[in-house]
């Protein structure tokens, strides 16, 4: 609002035209060129303010990246789960009822899974005639803290990675 009325003062300044009047306005136009720009403390607020929120973000991201690549390797297991049984419907009359390792489900399964590794979780599969086990493993402490476990029950279990350790068919269920 201030400015608004220092651009009226201004044009009818201009527009009288004398030369007192123009002085007057090149005071009026000096005392805005000192209002105009941030001062040091306004920039220091500022830059606080946005190290505060960085901080309480930041932890949180990581924890979300976490429960994400958690919940991919628990999907993931349920897409090995479903390719099992529709490869074993596959292999009726075979003698071999379930895949013994993932290249085996390569129609049914997308190709990082099948390498072995998706979101940061290392995958495993066992198959035989009557049985078949995954697991999956996060491959540092960044990607997850937990590990998974499925067999041909099609229950997924936990367990926490302590040194290693995977989830089997003990574990505790999800």
């Amino acid at each position: 609002c201030n400015s608004l009325r220092r651009g009226v003062v201004s044009e009818r300044l201009e527009a009288s035209g004398s030369k007192s009047k123009r002085k007057a306005l090149q005071k009026l136009r000096r005392g805005w060129m000192k209002e105009k720009g941030f001062t040091l403390i306004e920039l220091m607020i500022v830059i606080a303010i946005i190290a505060v929120i960085a901080a309480i973000a930041i932890p949180n991201l990581a924890a979300a990246r976490k429960s994400a690549n958690e919940t991919s390797a628990v999907a993931s297991l349920r897409t090995l789960s479903s390719a099992q049984t529709i490869y074993r419907e596959r292999q009726t009359g075979s003698g071999v009822s379930y895949a013994t390792n993932l290249t085996q489900l390569e129609d049914l399964i997308d190709q990082n899974l099948q390498s072995g590794g998706k979101s940061g979780f290392s995958f495993a599969l066992t198959g035989g005639s009557f049985t078949w086990t995954a697991t999956a493993m996060p491959q540092d402490t960044s990607t997850g803290t937990r590990g998974f476990f499925i067999d041909n029950t099609g229950l997924i279990r936990v367990t926490a990675n302590h040194h290693g350790k995977a989830a089997d068919s003990a574990s505790d269920a999800l």
